[in-house]
């Protein structure tokens, strides 16, 4: 009898043990069904405030070569800072959003700022 019971507890715990890993990785993973109720819930807030661009490069493009980046530093006249995954970064002494403008009159090849944005707080709920 006490086989059994042992048994039957220990199929149990395993059970439920597969279930609540099963639907922990199908909500966190596959983003199906509802929550568990012992996952943190944690609300971010995001201040628009702390988005500022970045120093180092304050332009950037994506591009398919280290080759293209140059040459459109060299029609946009700015520097070249870096390449790396089809992003080249640039830096300029001039405001980045005229020198985009510039580049939208003459159809050159499209730039963006290089914003770092930053997350105020987490709040523990």
């Amino acid at each position: 009898m006490k086989k059994k019971m042992l048994t039957a507890a220990v199929i149990f715990i395993t059970l439920f043990l597969f279930i609540t890993a099963g639907w922990y990785l199908m909500y966190i993973y596959l983003g199906w069904g509802a929550m568990p109720p012992f996952m943190k819930v944690r609300r971010v807030e995001q201040d628009p405030i702390n988005e500022f661009m970045a120093e180092d490069a304050s332009l950037m493009a994506v591009v398919e070569s280290e080759e293209e980046a140059m040459e459109i530093a060299e029609k946009y006249m700015i520097e070249f800072v870096s390449f790396q995954n089809r992003m080249a970064l640039f830096q300029t002494e001039e405001d980045p959003y005229a020198v985009i403008r510039r580049g939208e009159e003459n159809d050159y090849p499209p730039l963006s700022v290089n914003y770092v944005r930053t997350i105020d707080g987490v709040i523990e709920e």
